[in-house]
């Protein structure tokens, strides 16, 4: 054994772990350490009865190695009885009829058939498979099994939506896997409810008695009011129809319906709304029609100009009945309801 400091070599060889190169007087063999992992083991055929000069190279300065030989006989193996075992060159074409098999595609996924198919393709004309080649028939036919394929037609109305199931099947017939497409013809439609005054009529009658007795006699006589010609306005909301077709027009008709509330004596009574509407871009609508509220009349026990023997209040002249009339409304869509109370914070007790 021989013990060797590292020290720069004046030469490098960069080629295998372990390589030879013929010289003048033989061969030189280098066992080269950067390529060979620590404990790995290069072999290498050399002629017999030739001078072998064996080297190491890529030794790191500050390092300390050592070597050894060690020369060993090759034993002869024992005479076998077994034969060797008869190899046949493969057929590209039974090889590929053997990839491209129902058995062998049964075990690929949905998802990676497509890739697999492409893969395929790509061995096919890599190893120049002929197209009479039963796995070229085979990968043509699985091609087309995959290819989109027509099962079922039909026609949706709007407002309709068609469930598809789609299931794959054991050789049991049982259910393996189930795929499902929903498709949608969307809504006929939708209610829209936009808030905003209705205008109508002050249809009113409103009375009062008049004293038109003497000192010693008291009488008084039923009068009405003159009438001023005004309207009133009534805070409601309203609900329309907006069918699919008309979303994205400028200008969509429709009917629509209102509901809202006024506050003569008695009340709050409902006032109910009903009328063609015109909305521009969804949002500003304009409604007229008939709506039926409560108006105020006189009493039915009394008459205009009837004389009574006491000073009667509006109260007792007049009563409340429903009436139908025209009116016109201006509404917005908001995203909340302007006409609710807000709700009221309880105010939290101070720590103390």
């Amino acid at each position: 054994m021989r013990h060797a400091t590292a020290g720069f070599l004046s030469a490098l060889v960069l080629c295998l772990p372990s390589s030879g190169r013929a010289n003048g007087q033989g061969l030189t063999v280098v066992l080269e350490l950067g390529k060979l992992p620590p404990g790995g083991t290069v072999r290498q055929s050399i002629p017999a009865e030739t001078p072998i000069d064996i080297q190491v190279s890529d030794r790191v300065a500050g390092r300390t190695y050592q070597w050894s030989v060690v020369l060993r006989p090759i034993v002869m193996p024992p005479v076998s009885l077994t034969p060797p075992p008869v190899t046949r060159s493969v057929d590209p074409c039974e090889e590929f009829t053997r990839k491209t098999s129902e058995e062998e595609f049964a075990k690929i996924d949905e998802a990676a058939i497509t890739r697999q198919l492409k893969a395929l393709d790509a061995l096919k004309h890599e190893q120049h498979i002929p197209d009479g080649c039963p796995g070229a028939l085979n990968l043509q036919n699985a091609v087309a099994y995959a290819a989109p394929d027509s099962f079922y037609r039909t026609t949706v109305e709007r407002g309709f939506e068609l469930e598809v199931r789609f299931e794959r099947l054991s050789d049991s017939k049982a259910v393996e896997r189930t795929w499902t497409m929903v498709l949608s013809t969307g809504s006929r439609g939708q209610w829209r409810t936009t808030y905003g005054f209705a205008f109508a009529p002050d249809d009113d009658e409103h009375y009062f008695t008049q004293s038109v007795g003497t000192a010693t006699e008291k009488s008084f006589q039923i009068k009405r009011e003159a009438e001023r010609g005004q309207a009133v306005f009534i805070p409601a909301v309203f609900f329309s129809w907006l069918p699919t077709a008309r979303e994205n027009k400028t200008w969509s008709g429709g009917l629509t319906a209102g509901l809202g509330f006024q506050g003569i004596p008695g009340g709050p009574d409902p006032v109910v709304f009903l009328g063609p509407s015109a909305s521009w871009n969804q949002n500003l609508t304009l409604a007229a029609g008939v709506v039926a509220r409560k108006v105020t009349r006189l009493h039915g026990k009394y008459v205009a100009d009837q004389i009574v023997s006491e000073n009667l209040t509006p109260d007792q002249l007049q009563q409340s009945t429903y009436k139908a009339q025209f009116f016109v409304a201006l509404t917005l869509r908001l995203d909340t309801n302007p006409f609710a109370k807000p709700e009221k914070k309880e105010d939290k007790p101070k720590a103390e």
